[in-house]
């Protein structure tokens, strides 16, 4: 009694070069490096926004390379008072946009601290500093560095110029933020060519030996 072995299906013809996709996180940081000693203060008074619009470390970005989420935030040096909290403001026609706002963060202590956040950033965003009337922000005297100052607060949604840009030069501001951002990765699987065997397969192999 004849049996014939049938593999249907179950072998199929792989292709090589079959591609997946899959997602590399990565973090990048803007504002001040924070390698100066930030034992200064500057004050609002009423309220205040502010930002450093050059930083003069090589290396140092005041705004975004890239699109992705704040994840996190810093404060460093000489600080006091608060609430702080983090800005994302958008350069346009008429000077900035008030583009996100952190939620509140008061330090307690000194030194450098981080706080957590989820604020959306587009590339080429500004990061700045909302503070209260009487809390001082932390600077450091740095050739080439150059802080601005919106004077009330930069409200989200509203646009205009900085209240004061030419009086602070050589200052920086001791703060910075982590952006992450997500880029497609592809990878490349190879597989081996199997081949597929299916009845009619073999009875056309079988009549061909029968005419013989």
């Amino acid at each position: 009694m004849r049996r014939i072995s049938l593999v249907v299906s179950a072998i199929a013809v792989a292709l090589i070069g079959a591609s997946s996709a899959q997602a590399s996180t990565s973090t990048v940081t803007i504002g001040s490096p924070l390698t100066a000693i930030f034992g200064g203060q500057l004050f609002s008074v009423p309220s205040g926004t502010w930002a450093n619009t050059v930083l003069s470390e090589p290396g140092a970005a005041p705004t975004s390379p890239v699109s992705g989420t704040v994840v996190r935030w810093r404060l460093a040096g000489n600080y006091s008072g608060g609430p702080f909290e983090l800005r994302v403001l958008r350069a346009g026609y008429g000077g900035y946009t008030g583009a996100g706002t952190s939620a509140p963060v008061t330090p307690l202590g000194g030194g450098t601290q981080t706080f957590s956040t989820n604020l959306p950033i587009q590339a080429g965003d500004l990061i700045g500093l909302d503070i209260t009337s009487g809390t001082g922000v932390s600077v450091s005297s740095v050739t080439g560095s150059h802080p601005v100052n919106w004077n009330p607060a930069l409200a989200d949604g509203a646009s205009r110029p900085p209240d004061y840009t030419s009086i602070y030069p050589n200052l920086e501001l001791g703060f910075n933020a982590d952006v992450d951002y997500t880029t497609p990765v592809t990878t490349t699987k190879k597989c081996k060519h199997k081949k597929k065997h299916s009845a009619a397969a073999a009875k056309k192999k079988k009549c061909k030996r029968k005419r013989k």
